[in-house]
């Protein structure tokens, strides 16, 4: 019988990338495993842990730079510091390419636990990730400010060529050059506004009170293993299908170790994800309709969100409720093409949010709701209809 609370206590600490928390926490993971006799493999890849730092701080200098080539009227200087900064902020984001963040970097190591019959003609990955992040805001309240970052690009671009257009039509000084000045400056407040906020929210995650994780996403590594030990004693029918449980390194520093994990193996046979996120909650099961960030994002597999719901209503006796988006390392399997749900819960009192500030506690879990998520986890498997 598995003891949940003891194991949230060593998922309710603080693990941002490459910290000595997160050793310790993937140090945990292999010693549990290795006690039950549960084999496992690690994936080795680079890791690059500073990047919400040197993202921020990029961004950062970006729009000042921004608007001092505004008030100087300088529009060529302007144009190369809005085309860096959104050339390299979508290089890193959209295509995971560390233009950015690659002068500090380690290594990061996936867990990998793999149940495979004789003979299977498809694959399950069940998957979450044993990292934390903390930011100088609340997760909705900073998620409100990432969704007018594309209006702050649309801003810029109109500053640029109102900056274009007073060099071509007046002359310094004039009322023409005044005014166009004026309203650029104008337009420049709410972009350095977003966009410093963006920065300053991800700069300073280290060195502020921490988020213990527990939510975000303790629990969840909590459940995989409920889930490891049950498939290791045979409790759990699978035939055909082949099952791999995840432990992925680098998801809150943009999702690298699930994309390390997809760049690394070819997908021969039919697959299909469920990537787990923010169980262990008071609230209802939820599902997110669609998976990634405000550059880029992709629906989540609507067959498979029903059946999953499916599942969770004759476990629990109620459906899961089918809510927005999520930025998740779901977002690297549907990229390759596989069929993915993001399964999670929600809060009594904080609903989806008050994740990455220190309200992300221990305090929050229900124990009870960790072993219902392994049960529904089962069924899923046992059904095998998906």
């Amino acid at each position: 019988m598995i003891d949940y609370s003891s194991l949230m206590q060593i998922f309710s600490q603080p693990r941002p990338s490459a910290s000595a928390g997160e050793r310790a926490t993937l140090m945990a993971l292999r010693s549990w495993l290795d006690q039950r006799g549960i084999r496992y493999q690690t994936q080795h890849f680079r890791l690059f842990p500073y990047s919400n730092e040197l993202i921020g701080t990029w961004l950062l200098l970006a729009v000042l730079l921004l608007a001092a080539t505004v008030v100087l009227r300088l529009p060529w200087p302007a144009l190369t510091f809005v085309a860096l900064g959104m050339a390299l902020v979508i290089a890193n984001v959209v295509f995971a390419w560390p233009l950015v963040v690659w002068p500090i970097s380690s290594t990061g190591e996936n867990l990998l636990v793999t149940f495979e019959p004789e003979q299977y003609q498809r694959e399950l990955v069940i998957a979450t990730h044993y990292d934390s992040k903390t930011e100088l805001f609340d997760h909705t309240i900073a998620g409100t400010f990432f969704g007018h970052l594309t209006r702050c690009i649309v801003l810029a671009i109109i500053i640029l060529l109102l900056g274009f257009l007073d060099r071509m039509l007046f002359t310094p000084g004039s009322t023409g050059a005044i005014a166009i000045q004026v309203v650029s400056i104008l337009l420049t407040l709410p972009v350095v506004w977003v966009v410093g906020a963006v920065g300053l929210n991800l700069i300073p995650g280290r060195w502020i009170t921490p988020s213990e994780g527990a939510v975000d996403n303790g629990a969840a590594c909590v459940i995989l293993l409920g889930l490891a030990e049950r498939l290791a004693q045979g409790n759990i029918a699978h035939a055909g299908t082949r099952i791999t449980l995840a432990w992925f390194a680098g998801e809150e520093v943009s999702m690298q170790g699930s994309h390390a994990f997809l760049r690394s193996r070819s997908w021969p046979l039919p697959a299909t994800a469920v990537n787990l996120e923010l169980l262990g909650q008071d609230g209802p099961y939820v599902l997110w309709q669609s998976e990634g960030n405000v550059l880029t994002s992709a629906p989540t597999d609507a067959q498979l969100n029903t059946y999953m719901s499916t599942i969770v209503q004759r476990v629990t006796g109620q459906h899961a409720a089918l809510v927005g988006g999520i930025n998740s390392d779901g977002y690297a399997f549907i990229k390759a093409g596989i069929r993915t749900c993001v399964f999670g819960s929600y809060d009594k009192q904080y609903g989806g949010s008050g994740l990455h500030r220190p309200t992300d506690n221990r305090e929050r879990i229900v124990p009870e709701r960790l072993a219902e998520s392994v049960a529904i986890l089962e069924g899923l498997i046992i059904d095998g209809g998906w």
